[in-house]
């Protein structure tokens, strides 16, 4: 199966606010589990050019696919791996300090 070149606008806004939903439902639920949606989401993504959310969002466009403003596949991999936003910094780094066991800051 080919890999689109471009991934819709819309989709790619998806993905960036379940980044920060994510964030915030861990900040005010505690359950630090959330923030692995995302995370392994975006790792399939670029791993095995699946993205979960990407594919469920596709079922909700309105319009094909092709008339929303395209944003670059590639270039969407490139800013995961080498830009990454604050979003998804303060994601993982939340992820990794509570999973590695230190106590709540409370």
């Amino acid at each position: 199966m080919s890999q689109p070149h471009s991934i819709p606008r819309p989709l790619v806004r998806l993905n960036q606010w379940t980044i920060l939903l994510s964030v915030i439902l861990t900040w005010v639920t505690g359950v630090f589990w959330i923030l692995a949606i995302p995370l392994v989401a975006n790792i399939l993504g670029i791993l095995c050019n699946f993205n979960p959310i990407i594919r469920v969002g596709k079922l909700f466009l309105k319009k094909a696919p092709s008339t929303y403003i395209p944003d670059d596949t590639q270039q969407q991999k490139f800013n995961f791996f080498q830009q990454k936003s604050p979003t998804s910094i303060s994601g993982e780094m939340g992820f990794k300090y509570i999973c590695s066991g230190y106590p709540n800051i409370r």
